[in-house]
């Protein structure tokens, strides 16, 4: 199974409105494998991320956000995404060549139900979806985690830059000399 990141790193990640606009679709070079939260070592390289949703707020009164958890290599972080978000990813990931995406569950017509019986449900089968999801390969055997629409959902390419940029910044304060020079 396999995953992908989130376009613009604070809105896409913290948004609960509905996804940006992907207009860079384009398959990932690096392609980060998923494994269910059950399947997850903390000694996996940075190739490897799990996600779990792991909880819910309501917001004002007025919608429910879903908080996800996810961690890659030594890196954790985590999102908050409406309902909404989780349909345009659906909606984005449904025109490409995949045999069959998973179902979200159903939405609600006559207002809004916050209430934490049907939020907990809720979260639960978006569970069951976000990792279906996360399994799935289209018709030339790429997984949907190489697509930037799921990359960008997840936020995966901002926190493998984030790593490089501290790896880069650790390999150029390796050398003493270097580090004195920098420091005065």
């Amino acid at each position: 199974s396999r995953a992908e990141i989130s376009s613009s790193p604070r809105i896409a990640a913290q948004s609960s409105r509905a996804l940006p606009e992907f207009k860079d679709d384009s398959i990932h070079p690096q392609c980060c494998l998923y494994f269910s939260p059950s399947e997850w070592s903390s000694r996996y390289s940075l190739n490897f991320f799990t996600c779990a949703i792991t909880s819910f707020t309501v917001v004002d009164g007025k919608y429910a956000t879903f908080r996800i958890s996810l961690k890659t290599g030594p890196n954790e972080w985590e999102l908050n995404k409406r309902f909404s978000d989780f349909d345009a990813l659906r909606n984005a990931l449904s025109s490409y060549s995949f045999p069959a995406l998973p179902s979200l569950p159903p939405k609600t017509f006559w207002g809004r139900d916050l209430s934490s019986d049907f939020l907990t449900s809720r979260l639960a089968l978006l569970n069951q979806f976000l990792s279906e999801l996360l399994q799935l390969r289209d018709s030339q055997d790429m997984s949907i985690c190489e697509y930037a629409t799921t990359r960008k959902f997840l936020d995966l390419d901002r926190t493998l830059q984030d790593h490089d940029s501290v790896s880069a910044s650790k390999h150029e304060m390796s050398d003493s000399s270097d580090y004195e020079a920098k420091m005065h």
